[in-house]
């Protein structure tokens, strides 16, 4: 919705328009770069895509769940979410809808509370 949001706001200036999608993806592939010549460990990759779930960076939760060292059903160290919890407590259907397209994401994780996303996203 934002990235939607800035595009409208450029109107009819096709160049600035031209430049920031350019901007996006040297982004991407700063990140992408990053991602092959430094493994990460698994807190930290589940902590990056936790990050890109709670501020609606739905195409960074893609490049990192491309990525098969990110394990999307690790769960905090305090609240037990993996998440797909984040991703239900934050209510943004396209978000949950994105992890649940990932076939590794397993919606059946209880936190600490017995609570799937089920629960929490009710």
């Amino acid at each position: 919705m934002r990235l939607l949001k800035k595009v409208v706001s450029f109107g009819n200036k096709k160049t600035k328009l031209f430049d920031f999608f350019l901007d996006l993806n040297r982004k991407l592939e700063e990140v992408k770069l990053f991602l092959a010549n430094n493994p990460l460990d698994t807190y930290k990759a589940f902590e990056l895509l936790r990050d890109a779930v709670e501020n609606n960076h739905k195409l960074v939760m893609r490049l990192l769940l491309d990525d098969e060292q990110v394990d999307p059903n690790i769960e905090d160290d305090q609240s037990g979410d993996t998440v797909l919890m984040c991703a239900a407590r934050n209510g943004d259907p396209s978000v949950v809808a994105l992890l649940l397209a990932d076939n590794r994401v397993n919606p059946t994780i209880e936190d600490e509370l017995g609570c799937t996303a089920l629960h929490i996203g009710a």
